[in-house]
């Protein structure tokens, strides 16, 4: 009943009789209107009141509808435990594989780089001793060589004090 109440909403151009036990009422759309004819709410309201309310609470049609869906849970439970669940398992399976073999190769590239950083260390500490010993090797030079120097700079520096003492007393 409601659905013909529907379609005169969507096509106003049409025009349907709704039979009803008491009384046949014709309701008639013009083109620009959505008006329909009072007496077709009252029969509608009547159609209510004598199927007993809602169909879904009579208690006539409990049986079948707990058949109904008794067999339809059944294939669903069948069609899921069948097809949809192993399916979801190997996914989650596959990706727990690939999510632990992540985590293998990154431990195994840390202790890869814990020990690349060791060797770093360990060079970077030759190196600085290295590096050490030669500074210590150029300043023990360079403080032998300004000795050297000086001690030559002295030597000559005292042998022309000689000879200009030398010259000045003639």
């Amino acid at each position: 009943m409601a659905a013909l109440l529907a379609m005169f909403a969507l096509f106003p151009s049409l025009s349907f009789a709704i039979d009803n036990p008491d009384a046949q009422i014709v309701v008639e759309t013009q083109a620009n209107s959505d008006v329909i004819a009072p007496d077709a709410h009252a029969a509608v309201k009547e159609g209510h009141a004598k199927e007993g309310g809602l169909p879904q609470l009579d208690f006539a049609t409990y049986a079948p509808q707990l058949f109904w869906m008794t067999i339809i849970f059944g294939i669903l439970y069948l069609v899921m435990s069948q097809k949809a669940l192993p399916e979801i398992g190997g996914i989650i399976e596959n990706r727990k594989n690939l999510i632990d073999s992540n985590l293998k190769s990154a431990e195994d590239i840390r202790a890869q780089s814990k020990s690349i950083q060791e060797s770093y260390e360990k060079t970077l500490d030759g190196a600085r001793s290295d590096a050490a010993k030669i500074l210590q090797d150029v300043e023990t030079t360079s403080k032998s060589n300004v000795a050297q120097m000086m001690e030559s700079f002295r030597r000559k520096t005292d042998d022309e004090i000689k000879s200009a003492e030398i010259r000045t007393d003639i």
